[in-house]
């Protein structure tokens, strides 16, 4: 887990809010478990294959 002085540093460092890059690392967590599960990669891929764009 990340500490909370790397957040923030890293905050200041590229000029965004603390919570800006706390849920940047959470979703980046989430989406590196879905890419784990080739069910799950796969599902989703069909469902972005199936969509049409207006």
């Amino acid at each position: 887990m990340i500490k909370p002085s790397e957040i923030q540093q890293k905050a200041r460092e590229v000029g965004v809010r603390d919570q800006q890059i706390e849920k940047d690392y959470i979703l980046s967590w989430i989406l590196q478990g879905v890419a784990q599960h080739e069910q799950l990669y796969k599902r989703g891929g069909d469902i972005y294959k199936n969509m049409k764009l207006r």
